[in-house]
C-alpha cells in the first residue's frame, strides 16, 4: 500500500509542476477520441473528409483551454451532421444553445456533457461522463446530463438514417423521424433514467459521510445503471446489446477507481472523533485526516581519501 501512495504523491507532484504539458496532452487525448469518433459516425468527402485537416484542428486546439476544445467540437459536430441534413444540423445545434442556456441559468460549471456524452456514447462509453461529472461535479450539473442524454439519442437517430435524410427525393419528416425514434422509444427513457441515475447516485454517495464514499459511489451507481440498462435491453427485446454494456461499464468501473485513487486521499484507518461544547450547544466532531506519506531521506555521505 505506501508504494501505491507513494507513486500517487510522485504523478501528483509531476503533475503540479508540469500543469502546462499535463493539460496540452489531456487535450490531446479528447480531440483525438472525439474527433475519431465524429469522423467514424458522420463519414464526410472532400475538404471535411481530409485527414490533413482533421489533424490541423486537433493540432491548433491542444493550446486551447478545455472550453475551447469543447467549442471546437461542437462545430465540427454540426459542421458534419450539416452535411447530412442541415435541418438536423440547426435542430440539434438549438437544443445545444438550450442546453448551454439552461446549463448557464443553473450556475453549471462542467458544460462539456452537451458534446462529450453524445461522443462518447459513439463509442460504447456512454457512462463515463456522467461518472466523471458525479466525481468531481456539483449537483447542478444533472440538467446538462439530461439534456446530454436528449443530445445523444437525436445524434444517434440522426446517424443510423444518414441515407434517408440524405437523400433529396425522400419525403421523410425529420421532426416525425426525432419524435418516433427518440421520445416515442422506450431505449430512450431507459437511457435517460440511466445517466441521470449514475449521475445522481455518484454525486450523493460521494457528498456522504461513509467510508470509502468514492469507491462506493463509483460501483453503486454503475451497478444500478446495469440494472436499468438490462431491464430495458429485456423490456425492448434488444438483448444483442447485452455484452456491450458489460464491455462499456467494465471500462467505466476501470476509469472510475482509477479517479477515486487519484483524487480520494482520506486515510479511514485513523478517524478521531471529538466532541466539546460551548454555551449553545455540543459539538460532535468527525475528522478523517488525509493519506501522508513522509518523503524518503536520502543521506548523502562524503568520502574522502
Amino acid at each position: 500500500m505506501p508504494k501505491f501512495i507513494q507513486f500517487r504523491e510522485f504523478m501528483r507532484s509531476f503533475i503540479s509542476h508540469h500543469e502546462y504539458l499535463v493539460r496540452r496532452i489531456w487535450n490531446a487525448i479528447i480531440m483525438i477520441i472525439s474527433m475519431s469518433a465524429i469522423t467514424r459516425t458522420f463519414p464526410a468527402d472532400g475538404v471535411f473528409g481530409s485527414s490533413l485537416l482533421n489533424w490541423l484542428v486537433i493540432v491548433l486546439s491542444i493550446f486551447l483551454p478545455f472550453s475551447g476544445c469543447m467549442l471546437v467540437l461542437t462545430v465540427v459536430l454540426l459542421l458534419h451532421i450539416s452535411i447530412v441534413s442541415l435541418p438536423a444540423a440547426l435542430i440539434i445545434g438549438a437544443v445545444m444553445g438550450l442546453g448551454y442556456l439552461i446549463q448557464a441559468y443553473y450556475q453549471s460549471r462542467a458544460g462539456y456533457e452537451l458534446i462529450l456524452l453524445p461522443i462518447f456514447r459513439q463509442i460504447g462509453l456512454p457512462f463515463i461522463t456522467p461518472l466523471a461529472n458525479g466525481l468531481l461535479g456539483q449537483l447542478n450539473d444533472v440538467a446538462g446530463i439530461v439534456i446530454g442524454g436528449i443530445l445523444s439519442f437525436m445524434i444517434r437517430t440522426v446517424a443510423d438514417n444518414q441515407a434517408l435524410l440524405a437523400d433529396k427525393q425522400s419525403d421523410t419528416n425529420l421532426l416525425s423521424l426525432l419524435m418516433n425514434q427518440v421520445f416515442q422509444n422506450a431505449e430512450f427513457y431507459f437511457y435517460l433514467v440511466s445517466v441521470i441515475a449514475v449521475f445522481l447516485i455518484t454525486y450523493l454517495i460521494r457528498t456522504a459521510h461513509i467510508r470509502f464514499s468514492w469507491a462506493i459511489a463509483v460501483i453503486a451507481s454503475l451497478l444500478a445503471e446495469f440494472v436499468i440498462m438490462f431491464a430495458g435491453c429485456l423490456f425492448t427485446n434488444n438483448r444483442d446489446s447485452i455484452g456491450g454494456l458489460l464491455l462499456g461499464d467494465l471500462v467505466s468501473l476501470i476509469i472510475g477507481l482509477i479517479m477515486t485513487y487519484f483524487f480520494m486521499d482520506l486515510n479511514y484507518r485513523r478517524i478521531e472523533k471529538v466532541q466539546y461544547e460551548d454555551d449553545d450547544y455540543y459539538y460532535y466532531v468527525t475528522a478523517v485526516p488525509k493519506v501522508h506519506m513522509p518523503r524518503e531521506k536520502k543521506t548523502v555521505k562524503k568520502i574522502t581519501k
